[in-house]
Order: C-alpha cells, then structure tokens, then sequence
C-alpha cells in the first residue's frame, strides 16, 4: 500500500472545521457565514452565504441529489439546503429545544426525511411545513423498515462513524480494536494496529484511516502507512471522496483560519 498525494489547496482566511463530501462534491464552511462546494479534482465550484454567526453541529446529506441538512446545535435550528439551486430554508428546533440532541443515525430518500434523537424519539420532516414531526416507531416502521432495523442495529455497537446511505458504520469493540460493519452485506473487519489518541476515524469497508492532531494513519489489513502535517499545523478531519482517495484537513496551531486541504490516492499493492 502507498499514498499519492493529489492536490493541496491552502486557506488563509477561513476557519474550517466541516469537511463532508456527498453526491461527488466537497462541502467545507466559509467561515461561520455559509458554506463552499468543490468537486473531488478540488476545484471550486460554488460558495452559498447563508447566515451569519452560524456553527454546525453535523451534517446530514441526501445521496441522490444535491441536498444537505445542517443541523446547528447551539442555535436551536436547522438550515436545509439545495446546492443545485443555491437556496436555503431555515427550520426552527425552538419548540423541541436543546436538550434533544439528533444522532447521525437518519434516513433520507425522496421526500422523505427522518431523523432519531440519541434518546431513540423519531422526527419526520414535513417539506410543506418546513418543520419536523415526532412520529412512533410503527410509523418508521411502515416508512422505512430497513432503517428502522438499521437503527436498532446501531444501538448494540458503540458507534465512531455512520455512513446511513450505506447502512454501515466504524465501531469501537474495545479500547485496541475499532471495527466495520455493513448491516446490509454484513461485512465486519477490525483493526488493532492503530495507536492511542486518535480524534477521528474514517472506512471505506477496507481501509481505515486514524486522524492525530501529530499524524495520520491509514491501514489496511496489517499494513500501516503515516504521514505528518505541515510544520506547525494539526491534522483536524478525513473524509473518503472515492473508495480509493481521502481528503485531510489541517489547521494552523497559532492561527485556525490558516487550514490546508490535501488529497491522496491510496495505493493497492499486488503481489
């Protein structure tokens, strides 16, 4: 296995800290005002303002067109979003308030959208409405049954990362073994050749790649390749892009709205 980097685009105004990719773009924030798109060659295609002072807490994303929901914690709201159209719709959580926080557990397909509190309380969408509807779990039952089983799934593992449009997610088994497990091919792989301290993990169901704020690391069945940051930068986030090519964010440790982004191929070896 080898990496091959493929691009490097450094920011010097702009404190990044959403790294997503969906429907063959990368989403990252333009600051804390709206949000910039490239596509996976990184080059830019698009920059949508949309308010000011706005911080998100994650991110949900419609696979099958060019839609993204950002949910903003702190601000009690979130902001539904049409890249193709460069529109924007605001939904008010006022109502359902701070304490119900929504997991990374969802379903969205069509015009349908449903989202499940860490609480396990389910919320329909109403796109009329703009506004989300609790509804029981017979309803998501009838709606969306391979979620629903999806989601019952996911509350026996203690989750790292879910990729719902897959139906799979990266698993800690323990403290030295972090795993893969795709509930609809029922795929399950595990590594323990990562080191202590990582913040952040991302699969492609045969890779696994560990984000240090000091290093990367990429494994692949025992094999293990590292790479370290630019002088003076920390390794923040890593998003899969293909099933063969990451992109890593960094950020300046004396000044955050300094960040770079690279790309890498990783390389399969044959015999």
């Amino acid at each position: 296995m080898n990496l091959k980097k493929l691009k490097e685009l450094k920011f010097d105004n702009n404190d990044i800290y959403i790294l997503e990719n969906y429907a063959e773009k990368v989403l990252i924030n333009d600051n804390y005002e709206g949000l910039i798109f490239f596509d996976y060659l990184m080059d830019k295609l698009q920059r949508l303002s949309i308010i000011n002072d706005l911080t998100v807490y994650s991110v949900y994303k419609k696979f099958d067109d060019g839609s993204v929901l950002l949910y903003c914690l702190e601000d009690e709201q979130m902001v539904l979003v049409d890249i193709n159209k460069l529109y924007f719709c605001v939904i008010s959580l006022v109502e359902i308030g701070q304490d119900v926080i929504f997991s990374p557990v969802y379903y969205w397909h069509s015009d349908v959208l449903v989202l499940v509190t860490f609480s396990g309380d389910f919320y329909l969408y109403n796109f009329a409405l703009t506004v989300l509807e609790k509804i029981s779990n017979d309803e998501v039952q009838k709606i969306c049954p391979d979620y629903f089983d999806f989601w019952k799934t996911c509350k026996e593992y203690n989750l790292e990362r879910v990729y719902s449009n897959k139906y799979a997610f990266v698993f800690k088994k323990n403290l030295k073994v972090i795993g893969y497990f795709n509930a609809k091919t029922g795929k399950n792989i595990s590594v323990n050749n990562m080191s202590n301290g990582w913040h952040d993990v991302e699969s492609n169901g045969e890779a696994f790649v560990f984000v240090h704020e000091e290093k990367l690391e990429v494994i692949m069945q025992e094999k293990k390749i590292i790479i370290e940051p630019e002088l003076s930068y920390s390794f923040l986030r890593v998003r899969f892009l293909t099933t063969d090519t990451i992109a890593v964010l960094s950020s300046n440790r004396s000044d955050s709205t300094k960040c770079i982004i690279n790309t890498y191929q990783i390389i399969k070896m044959t015999a």
